[in-house]
């Protein structure tokens, strides 16, 4: 289980399924790659290897990246290091060493009319 505030409480951890959006930053262009969340350990976010066309895409090893998810009407975020992927038994991708941790609730991302 996280302590890192990826879990809605201590008895209900992120249900696994919950989809997630993985993007690398890499010279002037931005991948972004879907994924699942498969488990959540202590500090590290095991997700699904990303898949475009049936043959797995990632981002090499040891690559900083970011993601978000949506969940409960919240956005949550976090920066981590790509440590795998692990093709057996399942094609895995571990994100490690979590940081910047964040949480956008409703409102932060609902637009607001304004005049001036």
């Amino acid at each position: 289980m996280s302590t890192l505030g990826l879990t809605r409480s201590a008895s209900n951890p992120l249900p696994v399924g919950q989809a997630i959006t993985i993007v690398h930053e890499k010279g002037s262009g931005r991948e972004e790659y879907i994924s699942r969340i498969e488990d959540v350990l202590e500090s590290t976010v095991v997700v699904s290897m990303p898949m475009r066309q049936r043959n797995p895409v990632a981002p090499a090893r040891d690559s900083e990246v970011s993601a978000f998810f949506n969940l409960d009407g919240s956005r949550y975020s976090f920066r981590a290091v790509v440590r795998g992927p692990l093709d057996a038994p399942l094609p895995v991708l571990f994100l490690a060493d979590l940081k910047e941790v964040g949480k956008q609730g409703r409102r932060a991302l609902a637009p607001v009319a304004a005049t001036l």
